[in-house]
């Protein structure tokens, strides 16, 4: 059974691969899995995100721009013990939670008609914005109780995650207004001259 969360917190970062590094140094013992899809055996799809959010990064410096779905879909496992593996038809496995982990997405946005940016919407003109961090307040698990999150361990390193986040990222802003997604001088250097946002920030819009 797959837990059910709700009421996320959440981070949005588009920052500098290095500083990405230190943002996840700052929980020493993880390691991120693919679990979106059946698995050949009772072993978590390991990924390598920091390769793949570097990559990314490389990707709009380049004006590339692609699709970053497939390199962030992934969830940040603390514990081993956190996991199980439920067998499928068809041979195959699934990963099952027994607490939530930290959840990764691509960050989405669009500009709306009255130029609002509206995230995490799939619009037909929309944006990749980097790496959205997200960890629930409430969790259903297999009792089908609801609980906290409260005092988990996840908690507590989403916690450690989003001190750094606000010590050491600040809000894109649009016409003044934050748009929800954190950036540092480092990004912004390359950001104002990618292909998507160039207009944007000489326009005097993004800042």
């Amino acid at each position: 059974m797959q837990l059910n969360v709700s009421l996320f917190e959440e981070i949005c970062l588009l920052i500098d691969p290095l500083e990405m590094k230190d943002f996840l140094d700052q929980i020493p013992t993880h390691f991120f899995v693919d679990a979106s899809a059946p698995l050949n055996g009772p072993e978590p799809n390991r990924v390598e995100f920091l390769q793949a959010y570097k990559e990314y990064v490389e990707s709009i410096i380049n004006g590339e721009y692609r699709d970053p779905k497939g390199l962030f879909h992934a969830r940040m496992v603390l514990d081993p013990e956190s996991m199980e593996f439920q067998q499928v038809k068809g041979g195959k496995w699934i990963t099952v939670f027994l607490r939530p982990p930290i959840y990764l997405k691509h960050t989405t946005a669009v500009v709306a008609e009255d130029k609002s940016w509206k995230l995490h919407v799939f619009g037909k003109d929309r944006l990749f914005l980097g790496v959205t961090f997200q960890y629930p307040r409430i969790y259903e698990g297999k009792d089908r109780i609801a609980k906290k999150t409260i005092g988990l361990k996840e908690f507590s390193a989403f916690r450690v995650l989003s001190g750094w986040a606000k010590k050491n990222t600040f809000p894109l802003r649009y016409k003044g207004k934050p748009i929800g997604i954190r950036v540092t001088e480092k990004s912004l250097s390359w950001l104002k001259n990618t292909l998507q946002l160039k207009n944007y920030f000489e326009t005097g819009g993004l800042s």
